[in-house]
């Protein structure tokens, strides 16, 4: 499945397991379009881009900070206080209720299948990052998209329009 940027207006990562290739993601870009992968990497950017997790948000914060992420983040989202962990339904509501979004315009990336199956089942656009070509552990709940790394990314960011 190819996600459109043009429909997509919010991209919500986990962070554990998830966010750490984020940088060569601009390398694949470049392999793919010479001169281009800053234009073409930074698009996403350019949407609301969000993290949601089960950790504090102290933790979540240190470890945002720690690797350098901070300005790649619009919000740090912790669930940790509302006592209900994702993959429960309150656990995406929690971030989703405020969002001023539809559940269509929000694409979920995760390297947790279980995680993938929580936000499917709450309705949400979803991209597994299958590092090491894992069954789907719900097929009733299996994701919109697999990649093996965040540089999948890169199927439905080239199918937007013609990058030169």
């Amino acid at each position: 499945m190819v996600f459109l940027l043009s429909v997509v207006k919010a991209f919500v990562f986990d962070v554990y397991g998830t966010l750490f290739d984020v940088h060569p993601v601009k390398a694949a870009c470049d392999e793919q379009f010479p001169g281009k992968g800053d234009q073409i990497s930074g698009s996403w950017r350019t949407k609301q881009t969000i993290v949601l997790s089960n950790g504090t948000d102290a933790m979540l914060a240190k470890l945002i900070q720690n690797a350098g992420f901070t300005d790649l983040f619009d919000e740090l989202v912790s669930i940790d206080g509302i006592k209900q962990a994702k993959p429960s339904p309150a656990a995406y509501m929690h971030w989703f209720k405020n969002s001023g979004l539809n559940r269509d315009e929000v694409l979920f990336i995760s390297s947790n299948g279980w995680d993938i199956a929580g936000a499917k089942n709450f309705g949400l656009h979803t991209a597994w990052i299958n590092r090491d070509g894992k069954p789907v552990d719900m097929p009733d709940l299996a994701p919109d998209a697999v990649y093996e790394d965040l540089s999948g990314i890169l199927e439905w960011v080239t199918d937007e329009a013609a990058w030169p």
